[in-house]
């Protein structure tokens, strides 16, 4: 088992550091967590909100462009499910198998 690597709260990688050393793979895993919890609690935010904002309007006009924020609040939604479901994959690698160019380099390496 790997030992934990602890970052400091300022930790930036820098170029002249060995790519994807623990330190980095810490500071990006730790960045796609934080990143992937925020996505959630934005679409927490949303399905609130649409579930509270529920109402009818007699204007034609009005409604067509509440519908209308609706659908592009729904698609912006939608796509940061897809972003976070993807996100997930490279997050689980970073504490298993090195991947990508991450991968060449550890063998480049030997």
């Amino acid at each position: 088992m790997k030992a934990e690597t602890i970052l400091d709260a300022d930790y930036h990688p820098a170029e002249d550091e060995p790519f994807m050393n623990e330190r980095q793979t810490e500071y990006f895993r730790q960045k796609l967590l934080t990143w992937k919890a925020s996505i959630l609690e934005e679409s927490r935010g949303t399905i609130e909100h649409m579930q509270e904002g529920t109402r009818n309007i007699p204007d034609v006009a009005d409604r067509a462009s509440e519908e209308t924020d609706r659908a592009l609040e729904l698609r912006t939604r939608d796509r940061e499910r897809k972003v976070v479901s993807k996100s997930t994959r490279p997050c689980a690698g970073l504490t298993t198998v090195p991947t990508g160019i991450a991968k060449k380099q550890a063998s480049q390496s030997r």
